[in-house]
């Protein structure tokens, strides 16, 4: 049909973009930190696959080699989805718990958008419904470091109050700003694309820095 021929187009000229953004990122090395809006003083270490995450004092961080698609998420299709990406659990580093889930940093959560939008309770935000379908708790009583995304016409849309500005702010790795830095949704971008072409739930972040 029409629809899924203009998502496969449009899928490769995301494609085409992603590749022209690492070329451009190796030229430019500037292009390996972040803005300042989302997680804090981001940085993609070329050197040793990673990407880096600074609170806003500098005294906490949190480095990522591997982002990885929950078993747990809908294939990307033509319909909205919303997504969650997890990245601490209080002072958890490494492996940690939220609710039954076991994660590393760079766990991944997408559904589509009708399921969230069947269980939202009044006054619940999208991003909150979307944490409570996964794991069963109140994202407002945890102390998740996350960002929040969603999908719309084939787009990924960086913006989340819930999860990107974050009322309690744990750990200060947030600033005020709805929106994800450039590193921080440059990466997530390549996982993304990866899990709608290649059905891949594990993409290295050294493979991205090549």
């Amino acid at each position: 049909s029409k629809e899924v021929c203009f998502r496969v187009d449009h899928t490769f000229v995301l494609l085409f973009e992603l590749i022209a953004s690492f070329i451009y990122c190796h030229q430019n090395p500037i292009m390996t930190y972040a803005t300042k809006k989302g997680m804090s003083q981001a940085k993609l270490l070329v050197e040793t696959g990673q990407i880096r995450f600074r609170n806003m004092d500098s005294s906490k961080e949190i480095k990522i080699g591997s982002y990885h698609i929950s078993c747990k998420s809908d294939p990307i299709g033509n319909k909205k989805m919303m997504g969650i990406i997890l990245y601490q659990n209080g002072n958890e580093s490494g492996i940690f718990y939220v609710g039954k889930l076991k994660c590393r940093p760079g766990y991944i959560l997408l559904i589509e958008s009708w399921k969230i939008i069947e269980i939202k309770k009044e006054n619940e935000t999208m991003h909150a419904a979307t944490f409570r379908y996964f794991t069963g708790l109140d994202i407002k009583k945890t102390n998740i470091i996350a960002g929040g995304f969603s999908i719309q016409n084939n787009e990924l849309v960086d913006r989340s109050g819930t999860c990107n500005a974050p009322t309690n702010n744990f750990g200060l790795f947030h600033d005020n700003n709805r929106t994800m830095n450039n590193v921080e949704k440059f990466v997530l971008e390549a996982a993304v694309i990866n899990w709608q072409l290649r059905k891949e739930q594990n993409t290295k972040v050294s493979t991205i820095a090549q």
